[in-house]
């Protein structure tokens, strides 16, 4: 994931496209929808079988993130902890974070109330989004 200087904008796309690759990652998922990078290895075996490719940089799957989005993002790696789950019957389900966990490490992180209920704000539209995906996954 890279930092982009700026814009606040529409937040909420860059940071839903960290939240489903986190949880696609989490899962063991590649993302279907996002490009496959060739790496020197895969590059190596095109190569015994004769046929010519470019491998990718790492860059080319990298997540732009703005520099107003880079805490949020921080924020919600650092909450990974603070998921609840449901196991039974030999599956798991992803309930949702721990509020009361997220608010006592946001509390400790950031002292400005207005970043801290921004910050929030945008760990509930990525945990809406990792849920959605967990989902997705689990199918």
């Amino acid at each position: 994931m890279g930092c982009l200087d700026g814009r606040r904008g529409s937040p909420p796309k860059k940071l839903k496209e960290v939240a489903r690759a986190w949880a696609l990652n989490s899962s063991g998922k590649d993302d279907p929808t996002r490009p496959a990078t060739i790496d020197q290895d895969v590059a190596a075996d095109f190569a015994a079988l004769g046929v010519s490719v470019e491998a990718g940089d790492e860059e080319d799957s990298a997540i732009a993130v703005w520099d107003t989005n880079w805490k949020s993002v921080e924020a919600f790696l650092d909450c990974q902890t603070q998921w609840r789950l449901a196991v039974g019957f030999g599956a798991a389900r992803w309930l949702g974070l721990d509020y009361a966990g997220v608010d006592a490490f946001l509390r400790g992180r950031f002292r400005n109330r207005a970043l801290r209920r921004r910050i929030f704000e945008d760990l509930r539209v990525m945990e809406f989004v990792a849920l959605r995906t967990f989902d997705e996954v689990k199918g």
